[in-house]
């Protein structure tokens, strides 16, 4: 199951963005920013959108489960690598699934 921005926030996620990066582009102002992967999460404490998620998808209907499970994990914590991340996001996206 997709988690809920109710449900992000639980795990310190403060806003997330649809469409490309929240940064915006240089080049068109108020227009989201390019992105190369599907989504990504500002998580360094010092990124002026530290606890925003990015997503490439136009909407979080169109966001895999497990995507949106990844980033979350870079916001929770932040010292874990990738493949902790996904380890942790595929638990909850099968969690999410078998409790509804």
């Amino acid at each position: 199951m997709k988690p809920t921005l109710e449900i992000a926030r639980q795990y310190g996620v403060i806003d997330w963005h649809f469409g490309g990066c929240a940064e915006g582009s240089p080049i068109h102002k108020g227009q989201p920013g390019a992105m190369r992967r599907r989504g990504h999460a500002h998580h360094h404490p010092t990124d002026i959108l530290f606890g925003h998620i990015c997503f490439k998808a136009h909407s979080i209907e169109r966001v895999p489960a497990r995507l949106a499970w990844h980033e979350i994990a870079h916001i929770y914590r932040r010292s874990w690598p990738q493949e902790q991340c996904e380890s942790w996001a595929r638990k909850m996206a099968r969690r999410r699934e078998e409790n509804g």
